[in-house]
């Protein structure tokens, strides 16, 4: 998971980078959590050492600004009403309640999600893999048939 993370945010923030020449400048990362929980703050612990590993430092030239919905689907609203109005560089969606909102206000920042179990069926991307769209992500659903599947 952490190496599809990678993977996605690394050309995510390098399209920021090269596109809007933010080389210069702190790069602003709103993260949106539904609630705490360990797998889910996880999910941000791996998100920032993968940005790490590329040289993308919190502090030294990423800044993250982390809110939590504390479990209250209006809350995510109202986070990706700040992260727009902040003018953030990227966001990070963390949920599939804090997804959905952010792509419902954000249609120009790039938003990376994670933890979304299926991302065309909430209507987060149109369909799984490119999709022209300012959205990408992982998702963390189990292939059904490798469970179902009797040895």
């Amino acid at each position: 998971m952490k190496r599809l993370m990678f993977v996605f945010t690394f050309f995510m923030v390098l399209g920021l980078i090269f596109c809007t020449g933010l080389s210069a400048k702190m790069i602003r990362i709103g993260e949106a959590q539904i609630v705490a929980h360990p797998a889910l703050d996880n999910d941000s612990k791996g998100f920032a050492a993968a940005l790490a590993d590329e040289g993308f430092i919190e502090g030294k030239n990423v800044k993250f600004d982390r809110q939590n919905a504390q479990g209250d689907q209006p809350n995510c609203a109202i986070i990706a009403q700040k992260f727009e109005d902040d003018r953030v560089d990227l966001v990070h969606a963390i949920s599939t309640p804090n997804a959905q909102a952010q792509v419902k206000v954000s249609k120009t920042i790039p938003i990376v999600f994670s933890s979304v179990t299926d991302p065309v069926k909430t209507g987060i991307v149109p369909k799984m893999g490119k999709t022209g769209t300012h959205v990408t992500g992982v998702s963390d659903r189990w292939p059904i048939t490798l469970q179902c599947k009797m040895y």
